[in-house]
Formats: C-alpha cells, structure tokens, sequence
C-alpha cells in the first residue's frame, strides 16, 4: 500500500545520512524494462511472493508484476482487471490480494478488484465504502482491512472505513485523528493499525504525526512523532514486530529523501537505521518477505523501475565469560553464541581477535563487532575479572621451653578459588600446623585453580632453664646459720623459686638461717618450664689438739679402716662427708677403737669425737 502526490517539475534532492544503527540494504532486480518503471504503485505480499502493479509513468499503468526473492527475478501476470490507474491502495487478506480506489483519468474512482494467485485472475468486489479517492493510506489487522485519508480534487479526507473480505462488506469506522491528508504511512503491527506522515493537498502542509488505532474501542492515539523530516510518499513495512519508514518527498516534491527509520510500539521510539541505498524518492512500491523488507520503484525525477532489499538486522549475541584461573593468570576466555543472523559471520575484538570465540586473556574489559552476510552487525562488551590474588598470613606460636614440641603456626588464606590444599614442609597438610619443635617451616596452598602462595615463618625457643647454686656454710653441725642461693639463667623470665624444705617453704632467691644439709630448690620460669637443682651446706670444721688429751688417728690416709688413740674417757664417734651429712656413728668405750668404715665411699671424712668434757674434730681421708 502506497501513497503519492501531484509531480511537480523542479526537483531539490536532498541526503539525509542516518548512521547505520541496524540493517543493510541489497540492489536486487530491477521490474523488468525502465519502461515499467512507475510511481504510486499499488502492492502486497502473498506466500512469499512480491506483487507490484498500476501505477503512473507519464500515463496510468495496469500491468501487474510478481517477484519471487528465492531467485530474484519478476514475472509478468494478469493485468490488473480495473481501468488503469494510479494512486491505488493495495493490501493482501487470506492469500487473497486487493488493489482498488485510485485515479483513472478522468475520475477518482472507488472501485476494488482481488487477484486470484492460483488462477492469475482478477474479480471485482464491493466498490469502497466511501467516496472515491486516490493516495489513500491502509493497513490489515486480522482478517480484516482498513482504508482512509486520501483526497478527492484538492479535498483532504479523514474517513476511515472497514473491509470485510468474508462478507465482501464495508462499514465506517473512526475517522482518523490526525489532520486530514494524503499520501500518509500505513502499518499494522500486534493487532494495532498505524498511519503516520502525509500531506494537506490544499495547503501543501506535511505532517511527521503516527496514530494508533483501536480496533476493539475504534479509537485513535497519538503516538511519538516520526523522527525524520515531515513528508508524503514514504514507504512503510513491518519486520519482526518493528516498523520501518523511509524515503518520500516534501515541498511538492521538490525535496527528495532516502533517509529510513524504524518505529519500535512497545517502547513507543523511533530510531535510524541504514540509509535507502538507492536515489532519494518518493510514492515507492514497498513490501515484506519473511525477514526482509522491500522497497521500488517511485518517482526520483521521473519514474524508476530499480528494487532493493532492507536486511532486517536481529543479530542477537550473548557472551559469556570464563575468568583466568589465577590473579595475573592469562587463561580466561569468552564464548560467544549467535541467534537470528544470517552465516557466515566475521567477527572483530578490540584485542584484534577475529574468531567466534576467543581465549588465553588477561582480566579486562572485551568488546566485540559481529557482522553477519547481510552486512548487519551486533557489539557486545564483556569484562572479565580474575579471582583475587591468593594472599597468606601466618601466626606463629614459639615453644615455650627449650627442646620442647608445643610450637604451632595458624595461617591465615584470603583470596583465589577455594577450596584450599597446604603442604607443609614437614608434611603436614591441614591449614594450621601444631605440635612443633623450634625452626623453620615453609607452606605452600593451592586453590581450587591451582593457583599458589607459600610463606615461610622461623619458629624459635628461649636458652635453657639453668640454676647455679651457691651457699654459705654453718658454723657448725647444729647450727643454724647456713645460707643457700638459687641462680637461675635461660628460660624466660621472671621466675618462681620453690626450695623443697620443711616445715617451712621458701619461695625466695635465697634463703637462710638453715642447718648444714642438703636443699633442692625447683625454679619454673613464665612458660612453666622447670629445672631444679641441689646444694649442700656444710658447717666449719676445725680440728683441735689438746696437749692433755693428745689424739691420733692413723693410718690417714686409709682405706677405711683405722684407729684412733689418746682417749682418756669413754667417746661419741661420728662420720660426716664433706656437706655434713652424718655417715657413720658408733660407741667407743675403749681408750684405744679401730674403727671400720670401709663401705663408704672414697673422699673426705670429718671425725667428730664426743668425750665427756671435750669435742675433738679430726680429718681423714679415704684412698684405695
């Protein structure tokens, strides 16, 4: 369905560039002879098939013309069955094709014909419902037409009127809201009719309006104004739910355009598409095929006979990225996948790739031209992130006592793909390693990638717990005026001191008043690690000689056993080791006593010799 307007003589092309958003277009074969070239054609589609005929090229035309795309050639049919004309409307129902209305010199007539495909035969129909009329506008929802605008002499018209093909019936429906015109756009697209664009004849005004019509409520809405210039004469057809407009001419088509846009109605937009590749013109031929759009014909100057093919671009993409396995690693990868284009495609990344699907990269922002056969293209930008950076820390615990085994380390594991594996230089594998004697340890982890981090940590011990004793001895046996010392060394202060005395317990450094002995002392340091060691007090010893009682041990040095003379009373002797421990003691009621202490061992002994009135101390020495 085509719409025109009166020829005038001087011509003002003018090129209106839209950047190519979607869409190509595609020179195809021109309808036979330049002779057959016409504007205000009448056309439709039928099971594939393109069907142009009427039509005006200096006189009215009633050849009628069909194209089959599948091998991109025309084919002469029937001549239409009506008078010659131009300015007729032409829409298909049911297989069945329409042209009717129109100018037949001298009339605008009203009558409608239909085209039999399978016959090649025209049969005339109910004339229109309202006056005749040429450069009407129509669109089919359904099984039914709708047919209005137009004009009669310099008459614009505003009715609107409903085809019934069953019933072979017309009724009036809502005249059309927008201004009266001719030469308007018609389209249906979801059940919902739409005229755009036309022309006031008498007053030469162009309008870039759309309305919607309502079927169920017979109602008009205004819906977004055609972006492009106002005009007569475009061409309109639907793809894949989408309207596209284009071409047609303004100041009594003296400006000429090639300009095309299309009309989303969900998002109620127009937007440019690829620019009409042909030369600008108006009251073009126009039709669609499946997925593609056709538009010829029309006047540019004089008539013209040339065809070209929109190719719808719904080239749909998706990407999907896959990261690389490690932070810094270059093993990521995108796959792309394809929907509704048309093969063979070339592809173009920003990393200068140019294959479908591309790998071996680094984490960053990707993007990607598709361009399928037809020219159309689709972008897409995909970043690809890698995983964070594996990162460790480690938490040592030093051994508490020197040669211990309490030592641990806890580590800490962000970042990368878990799960985590560890190897720990001495074998371990669990995250925290315990159980350690002082040294150096290394750990390696692995994420689930492969991806891997080590540290290294030194695990150390305090010196030793060592305690050097000193003491100061009585002044005698029973006294008790001895000292003892603790001084410890190593381990890790401060330190506790227990002395293992009774009854009563020191907890100091030193302790004193005590009685020659030995004292054991236990000193734990802050870690709890002990060492304890002795030490004996001894007493003074001093051997004295009176010349009334002269005393005499002998042999000294002995092995053991020996005697001792000069006692003048009975005497107490007793044996102490060189700390004052009591050894040995026996009677000895004699003046003169060999005494046997063989058992002990050799060394140093001090004598004690008790009489009545004296204490007699003596030194003696054991040998083998």
């Amino acid at each position: 369905m085509k719409k025109s307007i009166l020829l005038v003589v001087c011509i003002c092309f003018a090129f209106h560039n839209s950047s190519l958003s979607q869409g190509s277009w595609t020179t195809k074969a021109s309808l036979g002879s330049a002779s057959a070239g016409r504007s205000k054609g009448a056309s439709f589609e039928i099971n594939g098939l393109g069907y142009i005929g009427t039509g005006y090229n200096g006189t009215a035309r009633v050849d009628f013309w069909e194209y089959n795309p599948a091998t991109d050639a025309w084919t002469q049919k029937a001549n239409f069955g009506g008078a010659a004309r131009y300015g007729a409307i032409g829409f298909a129902v049911n297989g069945t094709g329409y042209i009717g209305t129109g100018f037949a010199t001298p009339s605008y007539v009203k009558d409608v014909w239909k085209y039999n495909v399978t016959g090649n035969s025209w049969l005339q129909v109910a004339d229109f419902g309202g006056a005749g009329r040429m450069d009407a506008a129509c669109f089919v929802i359904g099984n039914r037409v709708y047919i209005g605008t137009g004009y009669t002499g310099s008459t614009a018209l505003t009715d609107f009127w409903q085809y019934n093909p069953v019933s072979d019936t017309w009724a009036p429906k809502a005249n059309y809201a927008g201004t009266a015109c001719a030469s308007a756009s018609g389209f249906s697209i979801s059940g919902s009719g739409y005229l755009c664009l036309g022309r006031n004849a008498a007053s030469s005004t162009y309008y870039n309006t759309l309305y919607q019509y309502d079927t169920t409520a017979n109602t008009w809405t205004a819906r977004a104004n055609f972006t492009g210039a106002a005009r007569e004469g475009a061409a309109a057809f639907v793809v894949a739910g989408n309207a596209y407009v284009g071409t047609g001419g303004s100041n009594n088509l003296g400006t000429l355009y090639n300009d095309f846009y299309k009309y989303d109605p969900i998002g109620n937009a127009w937007s440019p598409v690829a620019t009409f590749i042909g030369s600008v013109r108006s009251h073009t031929s126009s039709f669609s095929i499946g997925n593609f759009g056709y538009v010829g014909m029309g006047y540019t100057g004089g008539q013209v006979n040339n065809l070209y093919q929109y190719n719808f671009c719904s080239v749909t993409n998706t990407v999907t990225p896959t990261p690389p396995s490690c932070n810094g690693g270059s093993n990521g990868s995108i796959n792309l996948t394809l929907s509704s284009a048309t093969a063979p495609y070339t592809y173009v990344w920003s990393n200068a790739a140019t294959v479908e699907d591309i790998t071996g990269l680094t984490a960053g922002n990707y993007s990607v031209m598709i361009t399928d056969a037809n020219g159309c293209t689709s972008t897409n930008t995909v970043t690809v992130t890698a995983p964070a950076a594996i990162t460790n820390s480690v938490s040592p615990t030093n051994i508490s006592c020197n040669s211990g085994g309490n030592g641990s380390v806890n580590l800490t594991v962000a970042g990368g793909t878990s799960p985590y594996t560890y190897v720990w230089s001495n074998a371990t594998t669990i995250q925290d390693a315990s159980g350690l004697a002082a040294g150096n340890y290394s750990v390696m982890i692995t994420d689930a990638g492969g991806c891997t981090s080590t540290n290294t940590v030194v695990l150390t011990q305090p010196t030793a717990l060592s305690v050097s004793l000193t003491s100061t001895p009585a002044t005698c046996s029973t006294c008790p005026d001895g000292t003892a010392t603790a001084i410890p060394a190593g381990g890790t202060a401060p330190y506790i001191y227990f002395w293992m005395t009774t009854p009563t317990i020191y907890t100091t450094p030193t302790i004193t008043g005590i009685l020659p002995g030995n004292y054991t002392v236990c000193i734990t340091d802050t870690n709890n690690c002990t060492q304890c060691s002795s030490v004996s007090v001894a007493f003074n010893n001093s051997i004295t000689e009176y010349n009334s009682h002269s005393i005499s041990v002998y042999p000294n040095p002995s092995n053991g056993e020996f005697s001792i003379s000069g006692l003048k009373t009975n005497a107490e002797l007793s044996v102490y080791n060189c700390i004052g421990e009591l050894v040995h003691k026996i009677s000895m009621p004699r003046k003169q006593e060999t005494v046997n202490i063989t058992s002990l061992k050799y060394g140093i002994y001090f004598l004690k010799i008790e009489t009545e009135d004296r204490i007699f101390t003596k030194k003696i020495i054991l040998t083998e």
